[in-house]
């Protein structure tokens, strides 16, 4: 089963929009594709064998850049930690790209849902505050508020390992335009 939807606190909502829509399928894998930049170029098995390989219930695409994990030492130390342990690359969690089976959606996503706020920044404010370095100042009780999918998995990402990971190695999307240029 394939779901389209935009970003942020958005992907959280339809998310659960999602579970509740799929309650009857529950034998589905489902993969999920960033409607801004993502596309399929190939069988989208490969997606659902992948997490098979990796032994999880959620594989999460990666990414090179660590935003906000400055706002969050002690995931940033778990990952640390773990990259080193399992001898991953230094990759993040990305939520553009991810296959799961739907059993594992109520709890992550529920989970992840406690941190959605009525008011929460927007993408410019966070960019204006990480750059100025006053985020964690300005969210107390990060990640509540953020407005970011993503801030807040990677900080509920710890709670639920092994079951949900992250693919270090790039095979879930592909992240390298043909003429060489990084996404």
């Amino acid at each position: 089963m394939f779901w389209y939807t935009t970003t942020g606190a958005r992907r959280l909502r339809s998310g659960a929009w999602w579970i509740t829509c799929a309650a009857g399928s529950a034998s589905q894998s489902l993969l999920y594709l960033d409607a801004n930049d993502v596309f399929v170029r190939d069988d989208p098995g490969k997606a659902i064998r992948l997490m098979e390989d990796h032994g999880c219930d959620l594989l999460f695409s990666s990414e090179r850049e660590s935003f906000m994990y400055d706002c969050m030492p002690e995931v940033r130390s778990w990952l640390e930690e773990l990259t080193l342990r399992e001898g991953l690359a230094p990759r993040f969690l990305n939520t553009g790209v991810f296959v799961c089976q739907p059993g594992i959606l109520p709890e992550v996503f529920g989970e992840a849902m406690r941190y959605i706020r009525e008011t929460e920044m927007t993408q410019g404010e966070r960019v204006r505050y990480i750059r100025d370095g006053s985020l964690r100042s300005r969210l107390p009780d990060f990640p509540a508020g953020v407005g970011s999918d993503q801030a807040i998995l990677r900080y509920v990402q710890p709670r639920f390992h092994p079951r949900v990971r992250v693919d270090h190695a790039d095979a879930l999307a592909w992240r390298k335009l043909p003429e060489g240029g990084a996404l």
